[in-house]
């Protein structure tokens, strides 16, 4: 019979380093289980190229408060990049500031068979996860509300501007002991990415 910790965990398993941590979309399939719960934020990059994330808190209504924006000051202090529009004439310009909506789960990602963070900017990609996570059956349910009881793959096809993503689940299944055993053991941060630390130090 094979060793179950070796068909899902690598024989000498440690937590990713810091350049490992983050799980990024990669050509084809990409298949991961989320682990924790959702944390929203916001990011926008400098003109140095160095991130800068805003965690967002809601009120009991849902809606966003106010100190969880970047504020004209804050952006204006770290030169925060903007985007790049045309004027009438077909020049390019200077928009608004390049301020944009993530979700940030953890995740055990199947492929490279490790525990990272997974930061998800892609609109697209959002409102089709949302859309599996909201969809009502035949008898009025809702059955996929807990991500973590099934798997969400990700295809991506093309390159730069051509790149798209299909977002599909498979059906509910429970993760090998192995795995929740060595979640359930980890010391994880998921607020790491406001501090400007990682998730898995």
């Amino acid at each position: 019979m094979e060793n179950t910790a070796t068909a899902f965990l690598p024989q000498n398993w440690s937590k990713p380093s810091k350049r490992e941590q983050f799980m990024k979309f990669a050509t084809g399939q990409n298949t991961f289980r989320i682990m924790s719960d959702l944390v929203e934020g916001y990011q926008v990059f400098d003109n140095q190229n160095k991130p800068h994330n805003r965690k967002i808190t809601r009120d009991e209504n849902g809606s966003v408060l106010k100190e969880s924006e970047f504020t004209k000051a804050e952006l204006e202090g770290f030169d925060a990049r903007k985007r790049k529009t045309k004027d009438s004439e077909g020049n390019e310009t200077e928009g608004s500031y390049d301020v944009r909506y993530f979700w940030q789960v953890l995740v055990w990602n199947w492929n490279e068979k490790k525990f990272q963070c997974l930061v998800i900017t892609q609109g697209g990609i959002i409102e089709a996860m949302k859309t599996t996570l909201t969809i009502v059956d035949k008898k009025g349910k809702m059955p996929n509300t807990n991500p973590q009881e099934y798997d969400f793959v990700i295809t991506k096809t093309g390159e730069g501007l051509n790149t798209t993503y299909k977002v599909d689940k498979f059906d509910k299944e429970e993760l090998p002991k192995e795995i929740i055993d060595t979640w359930e053991a980890m010391t994880v941060d998921a607020d790491a990415l406001f501090k400007g630390t990682y998730p898995f130090d």
